[in-house]
């Protein structure tokens, strides 16, 4: 049995993350992995249990910009743009310097969770390292802990496996 996210963040903060972290890395198939695919925002999710109230306040600052800004500029919601409005509201999200820290936060947590190489434990395709064909020595046989985060401790406890069933 899977135990799935949210665990810390609420049903509408996990969706517009989602949302947000498929714009900034979408995926093509089975061969070129997105956000959704590995599982971006549950890494996301599963950090937000470990960071401060300072930390979780500013991340929810900027989860709600990425809800206001496209409303604000657009009268449409996020999930309503084209590509060039994207765009548009990425650069002015980073140059405006009311969103740009909480932007780039955002963002951040996007990309770390992406090409930090994690995938959720139930996940069986591709990881980022493998869709860019990043290796060297000891790379393919790297062994990567991912315990810290509450997405494998609850999947431990729940299948006994810390890795993928």
């Amino acid at each position: 049995m899977k135990v799935t996210p949210p665990y810390y963040l609420s049903a509408e903060d996990y969706e517009i993350l989602k949302l947000i972290a498929d714009i900034m890395i979408p995926g093509n198939g089975p061969d070129e992995p997105g956000a959704s695919a590995v599982g971006t925002v549950n890494y996301i999710d599963s950090e937000f249990g470990n960071m401060s109230e300072t930390e979780k306040e500013e991340l929810r600052s900027g989860i709600a910009l990425f809800q206001d800004y496209p409303k604000k500029f657009f009268g449409k919601e996020l999930s309503d743009l084209n590509q060039d409005e994207i765009s548009a509201l990425f650069k002015k999200m980073h140059t405006d310097p009311a969103s740009r820290l909480s932007f780039l936060l955002v963002r951040s947590l996007c990309i770390m969770g992406f090409y930090s190489d994690y995938t959720d434990p139930w996940y069986d395709g591709i990881g980022a390292w493998a869709w860019m064909n990043y290796g060297g020595k000891g790379i393919p046989g790297l062994n990567k802990d991912w315990s810290f985060l509450e997405i494998y401790r609850r999947n431990k406890n729940t299948t006994g496996q810390s890795g993928k069933e």
